[in-house]
């Protein structure tokens, strides 16, 4: 009988234990996503800080920055590498944005350059994050390692803002 109630409590503790301790994945992405965002977030701060320290005042093709190919808008934020653009115009600005900023970044492939299903984890050439032009000054990087879609870092190249977004599922509509 009392073998009977060991089993029975160690069925009950497994069924609740169990579950947290697999569950321990996406803790693990949020922070690689959070990580990610920060070195992103520098990134934009010291390029801005090479327009500042040269006393621009308007858009700039070729900062010294980087690869010396990113160019800025009027407010000093990385918006392109492709020399006289002032808006972001395509989701290949947001790729090159993203490679011109960062020093070996996680991998990035603009959205619809797939050319069918979306590499994710696993596959031969998996892409860590999706970059995606959401209007002429907005750009979200969706990470791909997980089947929701829902991690995301959000650049605003109009203040330079950097924001993390756990929000944003599978229901967005690129421009």
């Amino acid at each position: 009988m009392e073998f009977i109630a060991v089993i029975v409590i160690i069925g009950i503790l497994s069924a609740v234990i169990l579950p947290r301790f697999f569950n321990l994945s996406n803790p693990a992405h949020e922070s690689v996503v959070a990580a990610t965002g920060g070195a992103f977030s520098t990134s934009l701060s010291l390029a801005h800080i090479v327009w500042v320290t040269v006393g621009s005042t308007s858009a700039q093709n070729n900062i010294n920055y980087g690869n010396n190919d990113l160019d800025v808008n009027a407010n000093g934020w990385p918006n392109t590498t492709t020399d006289g653009l002032t808006t972001i115009t395509s989701h290949n600005d947001c790729d090159d944005i993203w490679n011109g900023l960062l020093d070996n970044p996680p991998s990035v492939r603009p959205f619809g350059s797939f050319g069918g299903p979306d590499p994710k984890l696993g596959s031969p050439t998996p892409t860590d994050y999706q970059a995606t032009r959401m209007n002429s000054t907005t750009c979200w990087y969706i990470y791909r390692h997980i089947s929701a879609n829902d991690l995301a870092i959000v650049y605003d190249s109009n203040t330079g803002t950097v924001l993390l977004d756990s929000t944003i599922g599978n229901g967005f509509s690129p421009s």
